[in-house]
């Protein structure tokens, strides 16, 4: 993206931002309910903190904070353990080769895969290089032959 297509989005985006932030901060605290919420039991008896009806952002603020779920998260020591919802990652059980480039003489071919310069007969994550080509280094891997072919850019 260049310079002139990155402000035309930022001057874009601006007016939706601002729209936004007015909206929330300014219309939406007006709306607010002092209601608790049906799921949880333990704070519905006990009594609530009334919602300051002020046009102040201060006391607007100060009324969110005295309630429960108005702590900040990201504040050192008031920080709760939050569990995290994210799927591990995945163990990766397959061996993959990457194939970096080729310097290719007739004599002596060499190609760089994973980062590492071979030539054949070299062992690289467990696979044996069988043939180096001016476009394809071919592997065998347990029985079996895998062939990496070298694309555009240098990488495949």
């Amino acid at each position: 993206m260049n310079e002139r297509h990155r402000k035309m989005l930022i001057f874009a985006a601006l007016p939706v931002a601002l729209a936004w932030g007015y909206y929330n901060l300014i219309v939406k605290p007006r709306a607010v309910t002092t209601a608790p919420a049906a799921t949880d039991v333990a704070e519905a008896s006990a009594p609530t903190a009334a919602v300051i009806q002020s046009d102040s952002l201060s006391h607007r603020i100060a009324a969110i904070k005295s309630q429960s779920w108005g702590t900040d998260p990201f504040h050192m020591g008031t920080r709760r353990m939050v569990p995290s919802y994210s799927a591990p990652e995945p163990k990766r059980t397959d061996i993959v080769w990457q194939l970096n480039g080729i310097i290719y003489n007739e004599n002596t071919p060499y190609a760089y895969i994973n980062g590492r310069s071979v030539k054949v007969g070299d062992i690289v994550n467990s696979a044996e290089v069988l043939a180096i080509d001016r476009k394809t280094v071919t592997l065998e891997v347990n029985g079996g032959r895998v062939t990496l072919t070298l694309r555009k850019g240098g990488s495949s």
